[in-house]
């Protein structure tokens, strides 16, 4: 082999690990558009994404970080991965604790941390006091990385007792009011403390933080008007704030007050798939909780199903109330089949959509 071949060869093998090695992908918006970098990540915090291409550090304000791809991670992350596909667990759950020990490559034990939260939640009630965990240990060892809010938004979910989980959002809510994460977060939290209001039966205090969940994202689509990343976002959160405010109405027990809400909603928002399955849904509901009205009901859940399959969270409400009215159109003898379909419908939630309260209540009420 000629020396000029074998240099050429050489060259080829020692620029061969750093393309390998590159571990994330960054897609950012730079003058107005998303665009990506892939590299070696250095550091991630709520100021700024650091990260290395071709031996140079470079940086990206996290502000304008639309998301990070995250390569292969320490051997117990890739095996925590494997064993969620192959729906273990608690296998799962003991090597993401494992991977949350690793320090290669350097992303890997925060998002093992909040994998090990997410996974324990899917347990119910036995797996919260870990989830807490978990998020706690993630806080404590990086309380300035980039998804802080997440995790805080998280830890609502979570929370023990209505002080924790308004701490929990008072952190959110504090960050925006800095200016360190996007107002969409600050909407994010009120929308996450008020569901877990209305879980818990506060029906005055969901109110009142579902209507501040609106006025936060009405005024954050104001301020980033020119991010279409985000517009979007917000305009969702804004109408599940609003969504959030008729469930408060059918739980007070008010379903001709919710009916005339979700009523509203639907001429609101015609020619709008997204809210016709919010208004749908909450139609659907009041024909649930209205006796002598199941089967309308069970239809009404059937239609938002087949037009939501985007929407993670009217679908999996549809999915949920539709489990909801064969169980009950089995008690009455309407539906001989009823109650297998309605056993498969609530797994379905759980399996699709495990940390949304429709989940939550799906376990609740096998």
């Amino acid at each position: 082999m000629g020396v000029g071949r074998l240099l050429a060869l050489m060259i080829c093998v020692a620029l061969l690990p750093a393309a390998l090695t590159a571990q994330v992908t960054i897609t950012h918006l730079r003058d107005g558009a998303a665009r990506e970098v892939a590299g070696t990540l250095v550091a991630e915090s709520l100021d700024q994404v650091r990260f290395e291409v071709g031996g140079r550090e470079r940086s990206v304000p996290t502000r304008e970080v639309l998301s990070v791809s995250y390569g292969k991670g320490s051997a117990a992350y890739e095996q925590a991965q494997a064993l969620i596909e192959r729906g273990d667990v608690t296998g799962a759950l003991a090597q993401f604790a494992a991977a949350a020990g690793d320090s290669e490559p350097v992303w890997v034990a925060s998002q093992a941390l909040l994998s090990q939260a997410r996974t324990s939640a899917r347990l119910g009630d036995r797996g919260l006091g870990d989830a807490r965990a978990a998020i706690g240990g993630f806080l404590s060892r990086f309380p300035e990385h980039r998804l802080v809010p997440e995790a805080h938004v998280l830890a609502i979910g979570f929370a023990s007792s209505p002080a924790e989980a308004q701490a929990s959002a008072d952190a959110v809510v504090a960050l925006a009011d800095a200016g360190r994460v996007t107002p969409d977060w600050r909407a994010e939290a009120l929308l996450a403390l008020g569901e877990l209001q209305l879980e818990n039966d506060d029906l005055r205090g969901a109110k009142e933080t579902f209507a501040a969940a609106e006025r936060a994202a009405t005024a954050g689509a104001r301020e980033l008007s020119g991010r279409q990343d985000l517009v979007p976002l917000l305009a969702q959160q804004a109408l599940r704030a609003r969504v959030g405010s008729g469930s408060c109405l059918l739980a007070e027990g008010d379903i001709t007050g919710a009916r005339g809400f979700y009523g509203q909603l639907l001429r609101d928002g015609a020619g709008d798939d997204v809210v016709s399955a919010a208004a749908g849904n909450g139609l659907a509901e009041c024909d649930f909780l209205e006796g002598g009205k199941l089967k309308q009901a069970q239809l009404g859940f059937a239609r938002v199903s087949l037009i939501s399959a985007g929407q993670p969270e009217e679908h999996a409400r549809s999915l949920y109330y539709l489990g909801r009215c064969y169980a009950a159109l089995a008690d009455d003898g309407s539906e001989p089949n009823g109650r297998a379909a309605a056993n498969a419908y609530l797994q379905e939630v759980q399996d699709r959509y495990p940390n949304t309260r429709w989940a939550r209540l799906a376990r609740e009420n096998p």
